[in-house]
């Protein structure tokens, strides 16, 4: 798995071209600072090995709890849970959020906003989902 964290005014980290295979329990890619680029990366195989019914953990092919992050032309193939799991910013001329694909994933998109009411989800793929894009 690949974390991306840091603090207030730290460099930008390029995540592109990567090959991501079997995560257990934890998310594949997690993002958790602003100003990245996540792009043209594969994601295959992110297993919940702890099937509790009080388990709430979620584990994502792809995962950024902060906005403002430029996530493109990525593919999460086979996850017992979420493929994509991001936060949106507002709407702007530069779509931040797009081409993307999830194929047998119990949950393609999971995409909630930054609270400024409008947010940009353009061009994305979803298939052979349990339950919903």
């Amino acid at each position: 798995a690949i974390k991306v964290k840091g603090s207030q005014g730290s460099a930008a980290v390029k995540l592109n071209g990567n090959f991501v295979h079997e995560s257990l329990d934890k998310s594949a890619v997690v993002v958790e600072t602003s100003g990245n680029e996540i792009r043209e990366n594969l994601v295959h195989g992110v297993m919940k090995i702890d099937k509790s019914n009080h388990d709430f953990e979620y584990p994502t092919g792809i995962e950024a709890s902060a906005g403002g992050n430029k996530i493109d032309s990525n593919i999460v193939a086979g996850s017992d849970r979420f493929g994509y799991n991001v936060k949106l910013d507002g709407c702007s001329s530069e779509l931040l959020f797009k081409d993307n694909a999830a194929r047998s994933c119990l949950i393609g998109f999971y995409v909630t906003e930054s609270g400024t009411g409008c947010s940009i989800v353009t061009r994305q793929a979803a298939s052979h989902s349990w339950d919903f894009g």
